[in-house]
């Protein structure tokens, strides 16, 4: 990751931002994803993403949904 990219994503403190691995599984956790979030990066990272839904939300399938629509953008 190019550096002025880094520092810009390092100084976004309103949004939670973290990338995911193809499968769904947390690659990258800001410091903002913690303070919004709760989770440490130790706690997430390689983790599935559905962990950051509600149980509801999960159960009805919104994570897969999210997932393909996610595979059907990146090109």
């Amino acid at each position: 990751m190019p550096a002025t990219f880094r520092l810009l994503i390092k100084s976004i403190k309103d949004y939670a931002i973290f990338m995911l691995e193809a499968g769904g599984r947390v690659a990258t956790w800001t410091a903002a994803a913690k303070r919004i979030k709760g989770y440490d990066a130790r706690e997430i990272i390689g983790h599935y993403f559905a962990k950051l839904y509600p149980p509801e939300d999960v159960a009805n399938g919104k994570c897969e949904m999210e997932l393909e629509v996610a595979r059907s953008v990146r090109g």
